[in-house]
């Protein structure tokens, strides 16, 4: 064999790709979430979002898909580098914790945690704390970003933001999004909203809470949301969820964090909710 062969090239190359691919799957952060997030909260369905909680699904992304999600982690050090060259204060870390600034609720069933505490440089005439909120979007996304704004494009991130800001006891958050096509950026005001900071609550609680699945945003398979959503075949085909304590209708949500089961009459340990205890589990959907 000989790279002078261009078949033996050839297959070398796509064999590169395929491992390329495989080996991207450990940058996922894809696994269940413990917690149900603030990132999510404000997107339209009730039912994703209570399937999700409940670890009914999960997604699994080609490795094209896991570099795109790793580059928006990436990114993140690259705000702050060019903000601190712009003479802000980033402060990524809680001192008094020692972690991100994190907000939670609910038992610690609801939360999540901003990307940045920070003070603005005095030429800006701005002397309370500011969040900052790094976000990566592709060519057509960014186009609308500039057109329409924040609130128009992408809701779910002012109820992100409204729900940090409102933990957090922070008026206002700097957004800024780059175009991954071409490092273009967007920067916009967005002001807490502790209005739709307390709605977002309330949905968190009715997602935390309820043993029964919530309203579907729509029954028809054809609707938008539906169609590329990765728990539609539950929802609209009867695909039995995944099997784990938190799809078993004996399992409550609980304080810290922790799930309850009612057949057992204890806590769930965590080496067990995703696997089940095998011998009561009976499907919540």
């Amino acid at each position: 064999m000989s790279l002078d062969d261009p078949k033996f090239r050839n297959d070398v190359l796509a064999q590169l790709n395929a491992d390329a691919d495989e080996a991207s799957q450990v940058l996922s952060d894809q696994d269940f979430r413990n917690h149900l997030g603030a990132s999510t909260i404000g997107k339209p369905c009730r039912r994703k979002a209570w399937l999700s909680f409940r670890w009914a699904y999960k997604e699994k992304f080609e490795g094209r898909m896991v570099r795109l999600f790793n580059r928006g982690h990436l990114e993140e050090s690259r705000f702050v580098r060019l903000l601190r060259l712009m003479g802000f204060d980033v402060r990524e870390v809680n001192p008094d914790t020692g972690k991100q600034y994190r907000v939670s609720a609910h038992n610690d069933h609801f939360g999540g945690s901003a990307d940045a505490m920070m003070l603005a440089p005095a030429k800006y005439c701005i002397t309370a704390p500011v969040l900052g909120e790094f976000k990566t979007h592709n060519d057509n996304q960014f186009k609308k970003l500039r057109s329409k704004g924040v609130a128009i494009s992408h809701p779910e991130h002012v109820s992100q933001t409204s729900c940090y800001g409102d933990g957090l006891s922070v008026d206002w958050t700097l957004y800024m999004g780059v175009n991954k096509n071409d490092d273009a950026l967007h920067f916009e005001w967005l002001k807490t909203d502790r209005h739709l900071s307390g709605m977002m609550l309330n949905k968190a609680a009715e997602v935390i809470y309820s043993q029964e699945p919530l309203p579907m945003i729509s029954t028809h398979p054809s609707f938008d949301e539906c169609k590329k959503c990765a728990a539609a075949g539950i929802c609209h085909y009867k695909k039995p969820p995944l099997r784990n304590c938190r799809t078993c209708r004996h399992a409550f949500s609980a304080n810290e964090g922790q799930w309850y089961c009612s057949h057992h009459n204890g806590i769930i340990p965590n080496e067990v909710i995703r696997e089940t205890c095998g011998d009561a589990y009976s499907r919540i959907i």
